[in-house]
């Protein structure tokens, strides 16, 4: 679908699902007019950057993500646009030799155990109880028989093709970092998508790996198909702009497993945010949500909001949680015809959300025995305080390089190809530890959420007995400060049969409102992280214009 000539949309929700399609589309499209709509009084949705201040520094604490995969086509495109936006100088990398980029697992005796990154941490590894049957479960994986095409949780899939260590022991704090989710629950098909393919395909998840390691070198230097496009679409858009070449941009992050931003990743959505401000076609309205959905019949959607404006639009994206976007719908199907709900929002229902409890704890020393990007805790650990894991942040801080130095700062007004420059690890070894402490997730599913007393308590006893952090000799007037959050329903859970039922909600999304609604956002986009969320709304945005 082609949007007509000076149309408006309507986007709902100003996180980076929003902000980022606003901004690729308003550049595809210049005629067309925006209003974003945003239930809170800032912008950023889940990435949140606050700044505290503790016996007269200030802080910087972070709510939710705050770390980019380096390889990967959406944090590749987020850099391109820090470039565009002349904010090169806040683009920080990890490399992958860097103190941060050691990360641990903790062990049923409560030790950190080092993943594997060189020889000698393989080896530790393998010695460790987490360790225990990997090596012949790797071994044997290429002689266990191939699955029919069938959804499962990871747990079986894992289970099934290497046995029970590698789920229980690795993949199940992998999946407590990136969805906090019981894997016994989560699906294989959607989640562990490469694996679930590779089966598929060449009947070994081994197999498969050692001949994409074969053919990698001769895929070295291509440009991704994703990025190709984007770099094709927006080749001229930006003539006066900063300008790195987008496949030596590909190439060189690739070196780097993380990319942050000084000073927080809000910057990330605070950037974009400031810079469509400045356009006169797109309009921000905050702290007045949208409360229903409906489609006229004259084919445009009205939007209403808690204040009771109502407003046509062409097109309207919503990048809300599914079960907010369920709620408009079905307000919406009352005000229309009557009907208590909408087939769409009854699909949208099915996708269940879980809450994360985050402390942040800021020590005026440095507390820490092992130095890293931070630990995960598996499920063969018996865990009674339900930690789903701990970031090092002061480790990541103090590792962080600028990703252009001045001597290829030259290189980003030029179409020139850049040399790729070589960056050094650094630790800036200052007195202070900074920590984000994980909590709830899958392991709250079924209980009531504790209170904050509690759950700060549970995560003071977790460190102390993970990291042998002694809060008995820290005054919290003096030595340390904590602040937390509950973020409800903040993390979709992409349960056994997700990819049926997201394609029965688009296929309900387009039957109900034709293509004058289109969805983003974690709950039906391309994943839950921040890159992914960028490339679907580039996706969008590009088969919009």
């Amino acid at each position: 679908m082609s949007l007509v000539k000076n149309s408006n949309i309507a986007v709902i929700g100003a996180g980076i699902s929003g902000l980022s399609f606003v901004y690729f589309l308003s550049k595809l499209r210049p005629d067309l007019h925006f209003t974003i709509y945003e239930q809170s009084n800032r912008i950023g949705g889940y990435i949140n950057t606050e700044e505290h201040r503790f016996k007269g520094e200030l802080i910087n604490l972070d709510k939710g993500p705050r770390t980019l995969r380096g390889a990967s086509d959406g944090t590749t495109i987020i850099v391109d646009t820090l470039i565009k936006l002349g904010h090169s100088d806040l683009i920080n990398v990890i490399p992958s030799n860097s103190i941060a980029n050691k990360k641990y697992l903790l062990s049923p005796e409560n030790e950190l155990v080092q993943v594997p990154n060189d020889l000698s941490s393989t080896f530790n590894f393998l010695k460790s109880p987490l360790g225990k049957g990997l090596v012949p479960g790797l071994l044997t994986e290429v002689f266990k028989p191939q699955k029919i095409n069938k959804d499962e949780s990871v747990e079986s899939f894992l289970t099934r093709r290497f046995g029970k260590s590698l789920p229980n022991n690795i993949m199940s704090a992998v999946f407590n970092g990136i969805y906090a989710a019981d894997i016994g629950k989560l699906s294989a098909k959607t989640t562990l998508k490469s694996m679930y393919e590779s089966e598929l395909q060449d009947g070994s998840i081994v197999k498969s790996m050692i001949m994409k390691n074969l053919q990698k070198d001769t895929k070295k230097d291509t440009v991704s198909p994703i990025l190709k496009d984007y770099d094709q679409k927006f080749k001229g858009i930006f003539k006066d702009a900063p300008y790195y070449p987008i496949s030596r941009l590909q190439s060189l992050l690739k070196s780097f497993p993380m990319v942050v931003l000084k000073g927080g990743l809000s910057n990330l959505p605070n950037l974009i945010g400031e810079h469509l401000a400045k356009n006169n076609k797109i309009k921000f309205v905050k702290n007045d949500p949208i409360i229903s959905i409906n489609r006229n019949q004259n084919k445009s959607i009205t939007l209403r909001t808690s204040s009771g404006i109502t407003k046509d639009y062409s097109h309207v994206r919503s990048t809300v949680n599914a079960t907010t976007f369920a709620q408009m719908l079905q307000n919406g199907a009352l005000i229309s015809s009557g009907e208590e709900t909408s087939p769409t929002a009854d699909i949208a229902l099915e996708l269940k959300f879980i809450n994360i409890f985050l402390i942040n704890l800021y020590i005026k020393k440095n507390v820490l025995k092992n130095h890293g990007f931070g630990y995960l805790i598996p499920k063969s650990n018996e865990n009674n305080e339900r930690v789903l894991g701990v970031i090092f942040d002061s480790d990541i801080e103090k590792s962080a390089t600028k990703l252009l130095q001045s001597d290829s700062i030259k290189y980003l007004k030029s179409n020139e190809e850049a040399a790729l420059p070589v960056i050094q690890p650094v630790f800036n070894d200052a007195d202070y530890t900074k920590l984000t402490i994980m909590m709830g997730g899958h392991y709250w599913a079924n209980h009531k959420i504790p209170s904050r007393e509690r759950s700060i308590s549970a995560a003071k006893e977790a460190l102390t007995n993970q990291l042998g952090i002694d809060f008995t000799s820290l005054s919290p007037e003096d030595d340390f400060y904590i602040d937390s959050q509950l973020i409800p329903n903040c993390l979709p859970q992409y349960h056994i049969g997700y990819d049926d039922m997201k394609k029965r909600f688009l296929e309900s999304v387009k039957e109900e409102f034709g293509e004058r609604l289109s969805t983003g956002g974690m709950s039906f986009g391309d994943g839950a992280g921040v890159p992914d969320c960028v490339v679907n709304s580039f996706k969008n945005a590009a088969n919009l214009a």
